[in-house]
């Protein structure tokens, strides 16, 4: 699939700043916990198609 030629070092960037690069089989994408502001093992939901 072709891709931005920057998307891979965004993507690498965004999981150094994040600390999900330790995490390999994690998801990339993931909630955001209340109060904390910090990242969560659970991944964030599919967004739902709209209705109409």
């Amino acid at each position: 699939m072709p891709y931005h030629h920057i998307l891979e070092e965004y993507l690498h960037v965004y999981q150094i700043d994040t600390g999900i690069e330790a995490d390999p089989k994690g998801p990339l994408f993931r909630t955001i916990a209340r109060g904390t502001g910090q990242l969560t093992a659970i991944r964030c939901p599919r967004p739902m198609p709209m209705p109409w």
